[in-house]
């Protein structure tokens, strides 16, 4: 007697178990599902600190390799994240460019000048205001190779900074994680508030997170405005690209 009950309380808690697993399993699968926002941003923060170790490891006469470990850890960054939201959505059989909105119109160009000339203005009012004037990681290490005239490196940090990165951060989060929230039927200007938090947070760099998140809510706007990443993606790579050129000429003729 003891020894029916005791098998069929062991094949009901393996039952369980089995049921359970299969829960987690479908809500990973799920591909809205927040355990994907929240993988996502964990990447990013891999990343962050993955950037910082190098910075504590190295001493100042190997700065150079510093810099090229984090370009590097961004590179595969990069890789990691665009493959994880592809294989997801491939897998489940959905059109990747259909389930992200991402689509081009030649009117993307004209939104993203547009939308760069309005950060620029408002980011200008805002770095007149703020005490901290010190300049971001980026300017930092642009500065560094121009004075040690490492321009391969430049090079390198220049596609994944104006290129690269625009991109991955905008199919993440003004793509990706702004899907998931939309299909959890949240009120839309929520979303861009949420979304710019993430965004600014993400960059793991105090001095500037006032200037990320109103970069942040201009993209969004855009996404919000059109239904498309095409807009934001555009104004996204004119920022960085001429952010990164202008430090570039500063530090090569004035500094």
């Amino acid at each position: 007697m003891f020894h029916s009950w005791f098998v069929r309380l062991t094949n009901q808690e393996i039952l369980y178990n089995l049921n359970k697993g299969k829960e987690v399993i479908l809500y990973f699968k799920n591909r809205y599902s927040f355990v994907h926002i929240v993988f996502l941003l964990l990447i990013f923060i891999l990343y962050q600190i993955v950037g910082r170790a190098f910075g504590l490891f190295f001493h100042e006469n190997y700065k150079l390799m510093e810099i090229i470990l984090s370009i590097v850890s961004s590179y595969l960054m990069v890789i990691v994240i665009m493959s994880y939201i592809y294989f997801l959505l491939m897998k489940t059989m959905v059109d990747f460019k259909k389930e992200l909105n991402i689509s081009m119109k030649n009117i993307d160009i004209l939104w993203g000048i547009l939308a760069y000339l309005v950060s620029f203005l408002i980011l200008l009012i805002l770095n007149y205001f703020l005490p901290n004037k010190s300049e971001s990681r980026l300017a930092l290490k642009i500065k560094y190779l121009i004075f040690h005239s490492h321009y391969i490196v430049i090079t390198l940090l220049f596609v994944y900074g104006a290129i690269l990165a625009p991109i991955t951060e905008e199919l993440v989060f003004r793509g990706y994680i702004w899907k998931i929230l939309e299909k959890k039927r949240l009120n839309k200007y929520l979303i861009l508030l949420i979304i710019s938090l993430f965004f600014a947070l993400m960059h793991f760099e105090l001095s500037i997170f006032l200037q990320v998140f109103v970069l942040g809510i201009i993209f969004g706007f855009l996404r919000m405005r059109t239904n498309r990443l095409g807009p934001s993606i555009v104004a996204h790579i004119i920022t960085n690209t001429l952010a990164i050129l202008l430090s570039i000429v500063f530090y090569l003729f004035y500094a």
